[in-house]
């Protein structure tokens, strides 16, 4: 399965909801959660359940493509942007032929 970017919040709320803790912890800022789990709610990888009357999140589960993104990305790693890595490594190898150009014209 192909890797999504995810916050902070959202990792540590599918790490709960993989262990199976499907309500808030104590020790956890509500604001967080809520935050991370509409996260997981938005990307498909989770279900949320919302007191009546607020958009507060009393509770979620995963659902069956976030066990199976947890399965294959168990670490919850972000993708990582190849584009940038290309043109980072090619400005590297365009500045070492121009240094090799300078000091080979400059021992003629």
């Amino acid at each position: 399965m192909e890797r999504v970017k995810l916050s902070k919040h959202a990792k540590r709320v599918f790490r709960l909801l993989d262990k199976g803790v499907g309500h808030r912890p104590a020790d956890m800022n509500p604001r967080e959660y809520n935050l991370g789990a509409l996260e997981l709610e938005g990307l498909g990888f989770a279900k949320c359940y919302r007191n009546k009357g607020c958009d507060d999140v009393s509770m979620a589960h995963l659902l069956k493509r976030g066990r199976l993104y947890m399965a294959g990305n168990p670490t919850l790693r972000n993708p990582i942007n190849w584009t940038i890595v290309g043109a980072i490594a090619a400005c590297i190898t365009a500045a070492a032929a121009i240094a090799a150009l300078f000091i080979a014209c400059s021992k003629l």
